[in-house]
C-alpha cells in the first residue's frame, strides 16, 4: 500500500461515508493544530479524529503516522466507531505501523458491533482470507449482507464474488449478477468489470454483448485497464457495438500506455496493418516490443518476423532468433517452426541441424504442416537425426493429407 493510498483511504472513510459520531455535525470542530489539540484534550472525539487525519496526511503539521495512530486510538478506546475503523485500517494496511491483521480484526469487530458498514466489509474480507485468524465464510457472508443492506457497494461486490466463485457457498451466477448490478449501479468499478465479463461470456445469464459493452465502457472511462482492453476488442470486432477500428485503437492505446500487454500487441497489430490508424511499422514494432518484454508470445513472434524481414526494423537475424526462442519456449508453434528454419539454414546462428530437428519436431507434433514436411525431409536425408525412410514417409503423409504440395510430390517420387 503506497503512502498516498493510505491517506486517501483514511480521508475517504472520514468524509465519504456516513459516520455514527458525526451524523449530525457536518462541519469540522477545528481547523488548526492548536484548536484541535485543545478540543481533543477536553475529550472532543471528532477533534481527536481530525488530529489523526492531519498527522496522517501531513496537513498543516509534519506527517507522523505514529501521532496519527495515537489520536485514532484515543477515539477508538473512547468507543467511537470512526476511530476504531481508522485505527483498524492502519493495522490492516501496515503503513507507518507494523501490519497486524489480528489487531485489525479486533478494532473492525468493535466498530462492526456498532453497525458500521465499512468495518463490517473489511472484517468480512479478513474472514474470507483467514487474515489475523481463521477463515469463516459464514461470518463473512453475514457481515457483508449487513453492510450491503446499508448500501455499501464494496460489500455488494464481495457478495457477488462469493457467489461468482463459490467461496464458502455454492456457485450461483444469478446471485452474483444481482449483487454486481447493485454495486455497479453505485459506481463500483470492480463490479462493473465483473458484470461485463459475465454478460460477455454468457455466464449465469443469456449472453448479452450490449450489456457487456455498456459496463466495460463505464469502467473503462474510470481508468479500469482490463475494461479499456476489452471494450477495445469489442469495437475491433463489432461485438455489442458498431465496429470502429479507430475507437478500438484509442482504447488499446489507453490500456497499452498503462502496461496492458494484449492491448500493446493489438495496438501494434493495428499499426502493422494500418487499421484504425495510419500504417506505421516502426510504431508497430515499438508496441510489439513492449508486449514481448512482458512475455506475450505472439508479440515476441512478430518481433522475430520484423527482424527477419526488415519490416519496421533493421534486419537482424540473431535478434530474430532471440525473439523466436522466447516465443518457442512458451510453446508458440509458428515461432518453433521459424526458429527451426533459422537453424536449418544457419541464418543468424551457426547451422545446427540437431536444433533444427528439435524445433521442427516440436511444431510438427502440434500439427504444423510445414514442420511435418520438413521432418520428412530430415528423416529421409538423415539430417539432424538418423536416416529413417519409414519415419520420413510417415511425416510426408501427415503433411500430404492436409494438402501440402511438396509433401505430396515427395511421396509420389
Amino acid at each position: 500500500m503506497h503512502r498516498l493510498r493510505l491517506i486517501t483511504t483514511l480521508l475517504c472513510i472520514l468524509l465519504c461515508y456516513p459516520v455514527t459520531s458525526f451524523s449530525e455535525e457536518k462541519t469540522p470542530p477545528c481547523v488548526t493544530l492548536q484548536s484541535c489539540k485543545t478540543l481533543a484534550n477536553s475529550g472532543n472525539i471528532r477533534a481527536k479524529i481530525m488530529l489523526g487525519y492531519m498527522y496522517a496526511r501531513g496537513a498543516g503539521v509534519t506527517q507522523s503516522y505514529e501521532k496519527a495512530k495515537h489520536w485514532f486510538e484515543e477515539a477508538a478506546k473512547a468507543g467511537d466507531a470512526d476511530g476504531q475503523v481508522l485505527l483498524a485500517m492502519m493495522y490492516f494496511e501496515g503503513e507507518g505501523i507494523k501490519q497486524n491483521y489480528k489487531q485489525a480484526r479486533r478494532w473492525f469487530a468493535k466498530a462492526s458491533e456498532q453497525n458500521d458498514a465499512t468495518a463490517q466489509t473489511y472484517l468480512a474480507t479478513l474472514y474470507l482470507d483467514g487474515l489475523g485468524g481463521t477463515v469463516d465464510f459464514k461470518k463473512a457472508k453475514q457481515l457483508l449482507t449487513q453492510a450491503a443492506k446499508q448500501g455499501d457497494p464494496r460489500a455488494m461486490h464481495y457478495l457477488g464474488m462469493m457467489h461468482n466463485f463459490g467461496r464458502g457457498i455454492k456457485v450461483d451466477h444469478q446471485q452474483a449478477i444481482k449483487w454486481y448490478i447493485q454495486a455497479a449501479e453505485k459506481d463500483y468499478t470492480a463490479s462493473q468489470y465483473n458484470l461485463a465479463v459475465l454478460y460477455d461470456k454468457g455466464v449465469g445469464s443469456v449472453k448479452n454483448l450490449n450489456q457487456a459493452a455498456k459496463w466495460y465502457g463505464i469502467a473503462a472511462k474510470k481508468g479500469h485497464v482490463r475494461s479499456k482492453y476489452n471494450i477495445g476488442v469489442m469495437y475491433a470486432n463489432g461485438e455489442g457495438v458498431n465496429k470502429n477500428l479507430k475507437t478500438a485503437a484509442q482504447y488499446y492505446q489507453s490500456a497499452a500506455e498503462l502496461g496492458h500487454p494484449r492491448a500493446q500487441f493489438n495496438l501494434g497489430l493495428l499499426y502493422d496493418r494500418g487499421e484504425g490508424v495510419k500504417k506505421n511499422l516502426t510504431t508497430a514494432a515499438y508496441w510489439y516490443r513492449k508486449a514481448g518484454q512482458q512475455g506475450l508470445s505472439r508479440a515476441q513472434h512478430y518481433l522475430g518476423i520484423m527482424y527477419s524481414t526488415g519490416a519496421g526494423l533493421k534486419i537482424d537475424h540473431p535478434a530474430a532468433i532471440e525473439w523466436y526462442t522466447k516465443a518457442a519456449e512458451q510453446n508458440f508453434v509458428p515461432s518453433q517452426y521459424n526458429l527451426a528454419v533459422k537453424y536449418d539454414r544457419g541464418q543468424g546462428a551457426k547451422r545446427n541441424l540437431n536444433k533444427a530437428f528439435y524445433w521442427y519436431k516440436k511444431a510438427a507434433e502440434q500439427d504444423f504442416t510445414q514442420a511435418q514436411h520438413n521432418m520428412g525431409v530430415m528423416y529421409i536425408n538423415g539430417e539432424g537425426v538418423k536416416k529413417n525412410n519409414r519415419e520420413g514417409h510417415a511425416w510426408y503423409l501427415k503433411a500430404a493429407k492436409k494438402g501440402f504440395p511438396a509433401a505430396q510430390y515427395n511421396l509420389a517420387i
